[in-house]
């Protein structure tokens, strides 16, 4: 009975084959869905992750936004615009 559901992944790794099934899984019962990928200040080679769960879902035939997040940046985005677009918040308030 959501509205809609955010799953919470981090940019340490891809995502797993038993998330994918979960996402198959929500979106039967969900249509508005999307996947957080958190810290990505932490993860050097996070656009390499976000990069390889977009393949997954599109191999998977699901079609979902993924939003990169960094809380670091979003905390020092005070007075800073930049950070707050870069921070990857924006688009997840969107």
């Amino acid at each position: 009975m959501a509205d809609a559901v955010l799953f919470v992944t981090d940019a340490s790794q891809e995502l797993t084959a038993p998330e994918m099934e979960f996402l198959r899984v929500v979106l039967d019962r969900c249509p508005r869905v999307a996947v957080v990928v958190t810290k990505t200040d932490l993860h050097q080679h996070w656009r390499r992750i976000v990069d390889l769960d977009l393949g997954h879902l599109a191999g998977a035939g699901i079609e979902l936004p993924v939003i990169p997040v960094s809380s670091l940046l979003r905390l020092r985005a005070a007075g800073r615009p930049e950070l707050k677009e870069e921070s990857g918040f924006a688009r997840l308030v969107e």
